[in-house]
């Protein structure tokens, strides 16, 4: 097809491990347009207080990183939206991307695109999320690349709902379209900092506008309290999920691309109990458990309940 413009693996890689998380939305002047926030300043100012509570809501209010992206849901409208998503989702993403090695596949790359297998279980912050990529690949028909949104606008396009992408419950499949143009600079998604439970610092004049209306949670996102289970943040906005369409789907024969694990059967939990702690970091790591710096120089006496705790929210 010949798409000009790629999605350059390696800077997506980078901007993964240096990115921040996420949890309520209000448009960070600060971050996003250099202007000055007062949302920034109040955050700054509980910081520095000796009040362990005042620095909670600091931690919780700072501003952070969600992110979106081009897609096509497969199952249902079967248009151009735009997802949003947390950090750790978008990491899960990243990760699939070729690394330095060569090893992984660049699943927004139109000439053989891996969709995206999205299950979507439970609700409100019970919500989990497994996330896998397609074992066929497609080629991305031309009317959704030439349709693909702005994403270095996005802040503008947000208040339109109908453009928005938000998982069903249960399954979902889509495709993550490539960098949209030379704006994008080789990223498939554009980064927008929030301020996040801005109603525990008052509202402000400076604040910015979230951008989504009436602070509407859109997106797959993460548990801003540390834990790195998925969350959706989504709030009670459930709907029907999309029903199955028959018909040309202009993606060709791509019905069965599921893999083979789609089948239900479960993993078994292996004995973390008998792990040394570098073999339960390594396990960890296989299973995308993400382990802060603090996590991993603690003790393995520590370490290994707070491993099952998480282990527990693992998709299997």
């Amino acid at each position: 097809m010949g798409w000009k413009y790629k999605t350059n693996a390696a800077q997506q890689h980078k901007k993964s491990k240096d990115s921040g998380n996420q949890f309520k939305p209000v448009v960070c002047k600060k971050r996003m347009y250099g202007k000055p926030c007062d949302y920034c300043n109040q955050v700054a100012k509980l910081a520095q207080s000796e009040d362990e509570d005042d620095k909670t809501i600091a931690g919780k209010c700072r501003a952070k990183s969600t992110y979106y992206m081009n897609v096509v849901d497969m199952i249902g409208k079967k248009t151009n939206q735009i997802l949003a998503s947390g950090i750790q989702n978008w990491r899960d993403l990243i990760a699939n991307l070729p690394d330095e090695d060569g090893d992984g596949v660049d699943f927004t790359d139109p000439d053989k695109a891996f969709p995206i297998i999205l299950t979507r279980k439970g609700k409100g912050r019970n919500t989990k999320y497994t996330l896998k990529i397609s074992t066929k690949p497609i080629k991305t028909p031309a009317k959704y690349l030439n349709g693909m949104h702005p994403l270095h606008k996005v802040v503008e396009l947000l208040d339109n709902e109908d453009i928005l992408f938000t998982p069903a419950e249960g399954k979902n499949k889509f495709l993550v379209l490539p960098p949209w143009g030379k704006e994008a600079d080789g990223d498939f998604f554009s980064e927008v900092f929030f301020h996040w439970s801005v109603d525990l610092l008052g509202a402000t004049e400076d604040g910015g506008d979230d951008g989504f209306g009436d602070d509407a949670e859109e997106g797959f996102g993460d548990d801003d309290a540390g834990d790195e289970t998925f969350s959706d943040d989504f709030g009670d906005d459930e709907k029907d999920a999309p029903k199955e369409t028959n018909g040309d789907d202009d993606f060709g024969d791509d019905a069965d691309d599921f893999e083979s694990s789609d089948s239900g059967e479960e993993e078994t939990v292996p004995d973390l109990d008998s792990m040394t702690k570098p073999e339960l970091i390594k396990w960890c790591a296989l299973k995308k458990i993400v382990l802060s710096d603090k996590a991993k120089a603690a003790s393995l006496e520590k370490l290994l309940p707070y491993v099952k705790k998480k282990a527990g929210d693992v998709p299997w």
